[in-house]
């Protein structure tokens, strides 16, 4: 499947950290499941916003829980 609709090299946080590994795979999933091109780009920079906060602060990807997602959420999406 072509995702080049998101130029993951230009999406700012997603060059390296504990969540790159995850992102191609995740991509393909909600594009399957018929995400618009719009909505996974949206939901990539939430998740390009997770990684960099994971790696200014040190964090892995086995850091992520509920709580975390919620404060992290609340705190993006205002």
């Amino acid at each position: 499947m072509d995702h080049s609709f998101i130029p993951l090299k230009t999406v700012r946080g997603l060059h390296r950290g504990p969540l790159c590994q995850y992102i191609e795979p995740y991509i393909a999933l909600v594009a399957r499941q018929g995400y618009k091109p719009r909505s996974i780009r949206g939901q990539v920079r939430l998740i390009a916003a997770l990684n960099r906060l994971l790696v200014q602060t040190g964090r892995d990807a086995r850091d992520v829980d509920p709580e975390m997602t919620a404060r992290f959420l609340q705190h993006s999406c205002g």
